[in-house]
């Protein structure tokens, strides 16, 4: 029985090892100049399934997203701090508004990081928190500036942060504003 107790505790010890010590897989990358920028190593995917596989930890994208964002075709990801390690990442996935003379900006971004970002204790006291269906508490983060047009909803869970950034229309309803994200972020457990 002892025997078994600490086979338990070697395996379990081990797994969650293994686990922290993932890295960016960086052989299917393309490396991105960031000259101006020694503190981060920059790379982009040629697709969404190649960028998914890279990353050290899992992302579930949302499957329905708004009509007037086509897909995600922006797959960046970054090595934060120690810029060689491979550990400490963060990827960005953007889909821009495909209707006739829209900005040429990403509109909807989606955020994941495997470490700890400041701001997002700041932004908490300026939020609406909500609950998911699986119990998730989510942040809705509505700008306080008057002309913004953007909507932020973000969330801790195993220890990745998450983030869906979301321009919308001047005038739209922040209730729509609020249903769009949180249906977003559903998809995403």
């Amino acid at each position: 029985m002892k025997r078994l107790i600490i086979g338990v505790i070697l395996f379990t010890l081990v797994a969650c090892h293994s686990v922290n010590n993932e890295k960016l897989k960086i052989n299917n990358l393309d490396k991105v100049n960031t000259a101006k920028n020694d503190t981060v190593t920059m790379y982009e995917a040629s697709s969404m399934k190649e960028a998914l596989i890279a990353i050290p930890f899992e992302l579930h994208l949302p499957k329905e997203i708004p009509k007037r964002f086509g897909t995600f075709d922006e797959f960046t990801i970054i090595d934060f701090k120690d810029k060689n390690d491979q550990k400490d990442i963060g990827i960005r996935i953007g889909a821009k508004d495909i209707r006739e003379g829209a900005a040429p900006d990403y509109n909807l971004i989606i955020f994941a990081r495997d470490f700890e970002a400041s701001f997002v204790d700041r932004f908490k006291d300026n939020s609406e928190l909500h609950e998911l269906g699986d119990n998730q508490s989510v942040y809705v983060h509505f700008p306080s500036i008057v002309d913004a047009n953007f909507a932020n909803l973000f969330w801790r869970d195993n220890g990745i942060l998450f983030e869906i950034k979301y321009d919308y229309e001047k005038g739209k309803d922040k209730r729509k504003v609020r249903e769009t994200l949180l249906h977003l972020a559903e998809q995403m457990q």
